[in-house]
């Protein structure tokens, strides 16, 4: 639909666009715990690395 030369955006243009952005938000969300989860991962192994004895049941049970 055009108005004044300019086309106008349809309703499911802009629910798709919407999604869209929704998506991307989502996306971006799940990115951050990803990476939170991995900044944890490797603060946890160089404090096994700094503290063996504070971890020493783990290093004695096997379970590294």
């Amino acid at each position: 639909m055009e108005v004044g030369g300019y086309s106008m955006p349809t309703f499911s243009s802009v629910l798709i666009r919407q999604m869209w952005e929704e998506h991307q938000q989502e996306c971006d969300r799940q990115d951050r715990i990803i990476e939170a989860q991995m900044q944890a991962e490797e603060e946890l192994r160089e404090d096994r690395r700094k503290y063996p004895l504070f971890y020493w049941k783990e290093l004695t049970s096997g379970n590294p």
